[in-house]
């Protein structure tokens, strides 16, 4: 409080700290420094800096740290932004994961997620194809908030285009029956509100553990299958397309809560409950289990004047066989 009084001089803070990934570090003070807030300064170093005045003893140490631990030692000694600490899916890479926005077959089931988080105010859908080889495209968003249901129905609308999915995935909180309709005196839900327009889903899938170690299996690159844009071996079973630039961001800054405490005292692992929208969505789509995509079979191409004479001749002949038989 002190720093706000009028008679304090030229106030000012000086903070020490490591960068983390996409914190606040990395928005005050981004790579592009055309970007970057005016009136705070910011002054990079690594251990080597001070390497002058640290024991011989601490820096020889540094080297074994390197071998052992190079995320911590790219974090913590090299002063590195491209480390998260904590990171959830720490197998995502935007070259290997996101793929080119494209057109998909007709016959391809097509499905969706909803992430009904009202309370934040942020609401997310997806939508997906599923190949025959059962790989799961992402190839729509819908990413807004401090909307009226209605509109977040025409957005999703619109993001559906000309698409018909077989089924949507819900957030399961979107069924509790917590709003009240005056005019008919009742409780309703906000999947109610979204089958008034035309949004019809089922809950999904909400174990958060297992959602997430189901997407783990989705993104982890798989040495034995092949990556259906490079065609080389090594591939996911999960693609983001370009255009949804939101599931891109989160994916990779989802991580969890450090040194989380439960009422019984001991470690408890949670996710941090921020940007991760999403991934929830995510969750709820992979958990849903998607089967492979079948081609239906094809009909028999007739050309319709031979087959039609043929058949003909072939009834006459039965019929004439049938009147000598008589």
């Amino acid at each position: 409080g002190r720093m706000r009084r009028k008679n304090c001089g030229s106030p000012s803070l000086f903070l020490i700290a490591n960068a983390n990934g996409d914190d606040w570090i990395n928005r005050l003070w981004p790579s592009d420094q055309s970007k970057r807030h005016s009136g705070y300064e910011l002054y990079e170093a690594t251990t080597y800096d001070n390497a002058d005045v640290l024991p011989e003893s601490f820096m020889a140490g540094l080297e074994t740290l390197k071998l052992q631990k190079p995320s911590v030692y790219q974090q913590y000694v090299l002063n590195s932004r491209d480390v998260t600490s904590g990171k959830i899916f720490p197998m995502w890479d935007e070259s290997i994961h996101v793929v080119p926005d494209q057109a998909f077959p007709d016959w391809w089931e097509r499905f969706g997620a909803i992430d009904t988080a009202v309370a934040s105010g942020v609401f997310c859908a997806l939508k997906f194809a599923v190949s025959p080889e059962g790989d799961l495209y992402c190839y729509g968003e819908y990413y807004d908030k401090g909307l009226l249901i209605s509109e977040h129905c025409e957005g999703i609308r619109s993001m559906l285009g000309q698409d018909e999915l077989t089924y949507w995935h819900f957030d399961p909180s979107a069924f509790n029956r917590t709003r009240e309709n005056k005019s008919i005196g009742q409780l309703y839900s906000v999947a109610d509100e979204l089958k008034d327009y035309g949004i019809n889903g089922i809950p999904g899938e909400n174990d958060v553990n297992a959602g997430i170690n189901r997407l783990g299996e989705y993104l982890k690159v798989d040495p034995n299958r092949t990556h259906p844009i490079t065609g080389k071996k090594g591939s996911p079973r999960i693609f983001i397309t370009e255009s949804c630039v939101n599931t891109r961001r989160e994916i990779p800054k989802y991580r969890e809560v450090p040194n989380k405490i439960s009422d019984r005292g001991d470690r408890k692992w949670l996710p941090y409950k921020k940007d991760d929208h999403s991934v929830d969505t995510v969750r709820y789509a992979v958990m849903s289990r998607p089967t492979e995509s079948q081609k239906p079979k094809e009909k028999p191409v007739r050309e319709s004047l031979s087959w039609y004479e043929e058949a003909m001749a072939q009834r006459r002949r039965e019929q004439q066989n049938n009147q000598s038989i008589f």
